[in-house]
């Protein structure tokens, strides 16, 4: 039985391509596509748009949280220009600006709220499981790929991949990623 099939699960995201892979992965960990929840129109999103509507989200899956424990919550936002730990920041500001500013936790550990951000984007994570091991996450691989990229990735990625854990060598975004995965895990 896996991990993650009891999970009811609200994403949060930037793009189509985030929401594709995101969904996808989390399909074949074995979470049931009705336990998938979106949050509104991706045609509209960017990432001020996710910065904006995360602090509602969390809000949210903490009022659910209580008496529904398998609740969970992903947010994944583009690093673009920024490195991972200040985008994480941009989080932690728009939930809590007093704790962030005293550079204390604005998720308890026990929270099933996970935060990926692929750097530079998610096509850089695209081209690391396509087998360009050597890519970096300061260039932009954007234009090597499609929104229709995102399932066969998300298969790769979780199929080939994770079950053997990432190599050392992986991109620190996606080391981070699998990290914030085992928030989600059921008790």
């Amino acid at each position: 039985m896996s991990k993650y099939n009891d999970l009811r699960i609200d994403i949060l995201c930037e793009d189509i391509a985030h929401h594709r892979f995101i969904r996808k992965y989390l399909e074949y960990k074995g979470v049931g596509k009705r336990n998938i929840k979106d949050f509104g129109n991706l045609k509209s999103h960017n990432n001020g748009t996710v910065l904006k509507h995360y602090p509602e989200c969390v809000k949210t899956y903490r009022s659910k949280a209580n008496h529904q424990k398998n609740i969970t919550l992903v947010v994944m936002i583009d690093a673009d220009d920024k490195k991972l730990e200040e985008r994480l920041r941009d989080f932690d500001k728009k939930l809590d600006a007093k704790k962030a500013e005293l550079n204390q936790k604005t998720r308890d550990d026990d929270e099933k709220i996970a935060i990926f951000v692929p750097a530079r984007n998610i096509e850089t994570w695209f081209h690391y499981i396509f087998g360009y091991t050597d890519c970096n996450e300061q260039d932009d691989y954007k234009k090597y790929y499609t929104n229709d990229d995102a399932h066969k990735a998300a298969e790769i990625l979780a199929k080939d991949i994770c079950p053997d854990d990432l190599p050392e060598n992986a991109l620190p975004s996606l080391q981070h990623a699998c990290n914030e995965l085992k928030r989600l895990q059921s008790d």
